[in-house]
């Protein structure tokens, strides 16, 4: 990402060290409140959790690198995150630790029953891609919010 930087002729070396300190925490701040924002859309916009257990563990993490150089994550660290966010292909489940798999059958008419499988056939998953759907949203916006953070601390130190 690129940040413009205009300052005045008439800046002595102390000016430029002060802008420098001001631009370095506005960025980041400003780069912490982005990444906040990109968890918050992940939350909202996600896959709709039954337990809550999926939304509770997505996290945000920012860290300075060096001077104006930031990394930033926004990640879910249930143990069925991966499972939820991206597809699977149909595949086989298979009895491992019980000679059955036990499931409770609706039938057309009546009450449920209940069934007993040696192996059954997964169909799939289409994915909720929200960590796509997030990184899609939020790609220019922090630049943007960036920009402005920037522009704001120079502004406000000459």
């Amino acid at each position: 990402m690129h940040v413009k930087v205009d300052i005045g002729a008439r800046a002595t070396l102390r000016d430029l060290q002060k802008i420098k300190k001001a631009i370095d925490a506005a960025a980041f701040k400003s780069w912490s409140r982005s990444t906040r924002a990109a968890l918050m859309f992940m939350k909202r916009n996600g896959y709709f959790d039954r337990t809550g257990e999926l939304t509770r563990s997505m996290r945000q993490e920012s860290t300075r690198t060096g001077y104006l150089r930031f990394k930033s994550k926004v990640s879910a660290n249930a143990r069925y995150a991966l499972w939820v966010d991206q597809p699977t292909r149909a595949h086989d489940i298979v009895a491992r630790r019980a000679p059955f798999l036990v499931f409770f059958w609706a039938a057309p008419k009546g009450p449920n029953q209940v069934v007993f499988f040696r192996k059954v056939r997964h169909p799939g998953t289409r994915g909720a891609l929200f960590s796509d759907m997030t990184r899609k949203h939020m790609v220019g916006r922090f630049q943007v919010s960036t920009q402005v953070a920037v522009d704001a601390a120079i502004t406000r130190a000459n």
